[in-house]
């Protein structure tokens, strides 16, 4: 990776990430998920001992909020909204369906019986609280993000269409609009043109300025993963998915 590159329109997970459920409280109507590509071993392995290395530079290590290594998984938001818990097993049927088809169709292997491999870019980027490694976009994530969306809208909640996080009116007034207009359709802002896909390695919401820093003047190996699993991901804080908390069975196709 190449240090710190500004980016006022890339915004991570809930307050900045993923979706436009920061404020949104779940209940036993509505439960939010984090659709997203697993990244398994050994690559995993690679980003835990990354962000381990990482940790160590902190004056206070324990402002560093993401935990691989016992209380997150390191993965690639395909989709994070808030959806409504009566359809759930409905929209779970028609989002594996659909991950199905759009992987059929749209990522081939090196070969018929290679995966599929999710590149990084070749860049790392410190947004507000957030420390991203950049995922290199393709016609096969587009597709599994945009066929996802498409399957699953008519099973969000409305709280997630109305609700617009306090970040995206810091954004030029086009993005604004361009985001709010999202939130209002699909219940988040990072879909469609608004999806860029990345890795969250760090979060620091007391010391962003050292988190900056710490970013810029270390360079992040970059981690090529083959795409074998989709996951249903309990949200954490900061928008992670939960370890060992899957709200379903993954979509798998090895």
């Amino acid at each position: 990776m190449h240090g710190l590159l500004p980016l006022s329109s890339f915004v991570p997970l809930l307050t900045l990430l993923g979706g436009a459920v920061a404020s949104i409280a779940s209940d036993s109507e509505t439960f939010q998920a984090n659709i997203h590509i697993k990244i398994l071993k050994p690559q995993n392995n690679s980003l835990i001992d990354t962000q381990n290395a990482l940790d160590a530079l902190f004056s206070n290590p324990s402002d560093q909020k993401i935990d691989f290594s016992s209380v997150n998984d390191p993965h690639v938001t395909l989709y994070l909204t808030t959806f409504n818990t009566e359809t759930r097993s409905q929209m779970f049927e028609l989002a594996k369906s659909a991950l199905q088809k759009a992987y059929t169709e749209n990522c081939s292997g090196s070969s018929v019986d290679e995966p599929y491999v999710m590149k990084s870019a070749v860049s790392q980027y410190v947004s507000g609280s957030y420390g991203m490694l950049v995922t290199e976009n393709s016609a096969c994530l587009q597709a599994l993000s945009d066929q996802l969306v498409l399957a699953t809208q008519d099973f969000v909640s409305e709280s997630a269409k109305e609700y617009v996080p306090s970040w995206i009116y810091n954004l030029p007034e086009d993005q604004q609009q361009q985001k709010i207009e999202l939130i209002k359709q699909y219940g988040s802002p990072n879909v469609f043109e608004g999806f860029e896909p990345h890795v969250t390695l760090l979060v620091d919401d007391v010391n962003s300025t050292e988190l900056s820093v710490i970013f810029q003047q270390n360079e992040v190996e970059e981690v090529d993963s083959p795409i074998l699993e989709i996951g249903f991901g309990s949200v954490g804080q900061f928008g992670s998915v939960l370890k060992n908390q899957d709200l379903a069975a993954p979509v798998r196709f090895d």
